[in-house]
């Protein structure tokens, strides 16, 4: 059993959010009195306040925080920063706010600007300014108006639209992120611009004469039906036959379920790639007890954004999928480990646990089983697996030592299966609809379907669901919508993915495919990247968020990082760049502690090789 103690500490990191949200700042008689409640030293928790940004950062409810991911960035988001900083503005940098499809991301008052001119958010000081406190209202039923779904995911639902005067229901992303807000109309997608709702006011027959999009279903497996499942209503889910696979798992059993995963080739779909039958039959095989569920939906990845979407589009199916994982594996409690900055999400994720506690499908498991929400400081090592172990146990964000894995000591040392929540949202579906569902799609080792984060040099920056094995050039034409302007080339697989050359536009959309050109899937994100965009600002770029958001645990990465930051720097302001790069990635790469530091070169690494004119400007041969 756990001891006491071990649940008291571990709730040190959601006391300081609670005490930041309420007062704006941690004081240091909040601090005496954690640490009388939690019984934890002053120390320790003045530690854990300096370790975390969020928690050490002097507050000003007027900063404006201005988003420095890759997809803001090539938005203009650095030229954005510099010029408030000159209107006198207190502007600070953050990372993602998984809103990349409407990019550049601006936060004010817990207000998104989204996609807006300079002159526009200079305004936002301005008293006159309507709206910066929102107050979306949801379905209005107005009775015989013309009804519309729509699209309340995060990209749509920060985009200022007034819907007065119609029958408004929710349904969850629809792909056409770029187009923001989105809706649905007699099954047809419509961007609902002030104008287009103006006029079918006027003229309701007008929406069989305007240009509409289509929401696909083939295709798609996790996304099928995020045209009708309002996030907030379990009952929508329900009528879709949401649910039915916990009955049926548990109907099948706990072996059975596992065969399940692994016929259908449900891999991690957060970047690992790891087969969910072995970690299902493993923690499953533990004898000790308690035993845990841990779903990450960390995401800290810059321009990576489609497990936000997923828990605002579909809470539900997450929480199935945990609910079936609990069962297999024997786990008495499952927790949800979400980056603090997805507010939607949380919120949504709390009252599907609600609903689906009260309606008995916790049951299924055990009368006593819970699902608990534990916030996570935006820390993008937060993410990998032990190291989120951690931060649930209240401490910092740091990599633990393998082995012990976490399937053998995982959560307060018992037993733990952590999977991304996309992966356990994949186990839901291939439970309920069965396993060949998953075999219609795919190539060769890579089955099923992936959602991706499609961002930078395309029409439609947006969230989808593609089947594997399809052609990149696919992605972009049919998904993005082509390429916005002339296209030098990809960054596939998040940050830590590879840069390469147009030419993989011809690839297959595969594990193998990817890897044999020194990229990887990783979390799904593609960033296409514009002619305009210099490839050594990208990767200095990425290296910057590296060397930021390193836990500082082990040497190589701590260091290495910021040393490839500042020789990217040296040569983006014309110094050469030596041959010593080579000798500080393989030290970076082969010495690191995790997955953070182990990964952080392959875009240097993959930029050095497809682009070398780009880096052979000043480039010198060193003794």
């Amino acid at each position: 059993m756990l001891k006491e103690n071990q649940i008291k500490k571990s709730l040190l990191i959601e006391k300081l959010f609670d005490i930041l949200e309420e007062k704006g700042r941690i004081e240091e008689k909040d601090i005496e009195n954690l640490s009388k409640e939690l019984e934890i030293v002053k120390n320790e928790i003045k530690a854990i306040i300096s370790f975390y940004k969020e928690f050490s950062e002097i507050k000003n409810k007027n900063a404006v925080y201005v988003c420095f991911g890759i997809s803001c960035l090539e938005k203009g988001s650095r030229k954005l920063y510099e010029e408030l900083q000159k209107q006198g503005f207190d502007v600070r940098r953050s990372y993602c706010f998984k809103k990349c499809a409407q990019a550049p991301v601006v936060k004010f008052k817990d207000r998104f600007i989204l996609n807006q001119k300079m002159e526009y958010i200079i305004n936002i000081k301005n008293p006159d300014v309507k709206n910066l406190e929102r107050n979306i209202s949801f379905n209005s039923n107005v009775n015989g108006k013309i009804k519309i779904r729509r699209c309340v995911a995060g990209n749509c639902l920060h985009k200022d639209v007034d819907l007065s005067g119609f029958d408004v229901e929710n349904c969850g992303c629809l792909g056409f992120c770029g187009f923001a807000p989105v809706g649905i109309i007699d099954n047809k997608v419509f961007q609902l611009s002030p104008t287009f709702l103006n006029k079918i006011k006027q003229d309701p027959t007008i929406i069989n004469r305007e240009n509409f999009l289509n929401f696909d279903r083939k295709g798609k497996i996790i996304m099928k039906y995020n045209d009708f499942v309002d996030p907030f209503n379990i009952d929508s889910y329900i009528k879709i036959g949401g649910f039915e696979g916990i009955k049926k798992a548990v109907e099948l059993g706990k072996e059975r379920i596992i065969e399940i995963a692994k016929e259908a080739g449900i891999r991690g779909r957060g970047g690992a790639a790891f087969p969910l039958h072995i970690k299902l039959q493993g923690v499953m095989q533990q004898k000790e007890n308690p035993k845990f569920v841990v779903a990450n939906l960390e995401e800290g990845e810059v321009a990576s954004y489609c497990n936000v979407i997923l828990a605002e589009s579909n809470p539900f199916i997450i929480i199935e999928g945990i609910i079936i994982a609990a069962y297999v594996v024997g786990a008495t409690k499952g927790y949800i480990f979400v980056n603090y900055k997805a507010k939607e999400a949380i919120e949504r994720l709390k009252n599907v646990i609600k609903q689906a506690k009260d309606m008995g499908f916790f049951n299924f498991v055990s009368n006593d089983f819970d699902i608990e929400i534990r916030r996570s400081p935006s820390a993008y090592i937060a993410g990998e697996e032990t190291a989120m172990l951690e931060v649930i146990e209240g401490k910092k964000a740091m990599p633990r030592n393998r082995p012990p894995f976490p399937f053998q000591q995982g959560l307060f040392g018992k037993p733990t299966l952590i999977n991304n929540v996309e992966t356990l949202a994949a186990l839901a579906c291939a439970v309920s609809y069965g396993p060949e569902v998953f075999k219609e799609y795919g190539k060769g080792q890579s089955i099923g379907t992936k959602m991706i984060s499609l961002t930078g040099n395309v029409n439609n920056p947006c969230v989808n669901e593609v089947p594997y094995g399809i052609k990149v050039r696919k992605i972009i034409e049919e998904i993005g919508f082509g390429f916005r302007e002339p296209n030098k080339g990809l960054l596939i697989g998040g940050p830590s993915g590879g840069i390469l050359t147009n030419s993989s536009l011809d690839l297959d959309y595969t594990y193998e495919d990817i890897q044999r050109e020194g990229a990887m899937l990783g979390s799904g994100a593609i960033f296409a990247i514009p002619n305009s965009m210099s490839i050594p600002e990208l990767v200095r770029d990425l290296m910057q968020f590296f060397a930021d958001e390193s836990c500082g645990q082990c040497i190589p990465c701590r260091v290495g990082t910021v040393k490839l930051t500042e020789k990217l720097n040296d040569f983006l302001n014309g110094k050469n760049l030596d041959r010593k790069i080579d000798e500080i990635i393989r030290t970076v790469m082969n010495a690191s502690l995790c997955g953070l530091g182990q990964a952080a070169p392959i875009p240097l690494i993959t930029a050095m090789k497809n682009f070398p004119r780009e880096f052979s400007k000043n480039f010198q041969e060193v003794s």
